[in-house]
């Protein structure tokens, strides 16, 4: 599964290695991002606490990541497992509108 992005998965070395990895992927139509865990629900969760914890003034490089990375770790496991099996039925959506917005969406 992959969108329609013309600087990653679409571009001509990204064609190839899918090529020469005997990967077939289905590409989503444009702006459905309702079918992607981290677009639909899990990277609100992570700015949302990246926000809570956000310090004063600047911030590092390597800090900013860390933080990113420790606000990422404490999602719960439910609600990602949760998110990612919302996938399914977003899928099926699509299939079934046919490629339009589901009604699901």
């Amino acid at each position: 599964m992959e969108d329609g992005d013309r600087k990653g998965n679409a571009s001509g070395k990204g064609i190839q290695a899918k090529e020469d990895s005997g990967i077939l992927a289905m590409t989503l139509p444009p702006r459905t991002p309702s079918l992607m865990p981290l677009d639909y629900a899990i990277w609100k969760k992570i700015e949302d606490k990246m926000l809570e914890t956000e310090p004063e003034g600047t911030e590092r490089k390597a800090d900013f990541l860390k933080r990113l990375k420790r606000c990422a770790k404490t999602l719960p496991k439910g609600y990602v497992a949760k998110m990612i099996g919302r996938m399914k039925a977003n899928l099926q959506g699509l299939v079934d509108a046919k490629g339009w917005h589901a009604k699901n969406d």
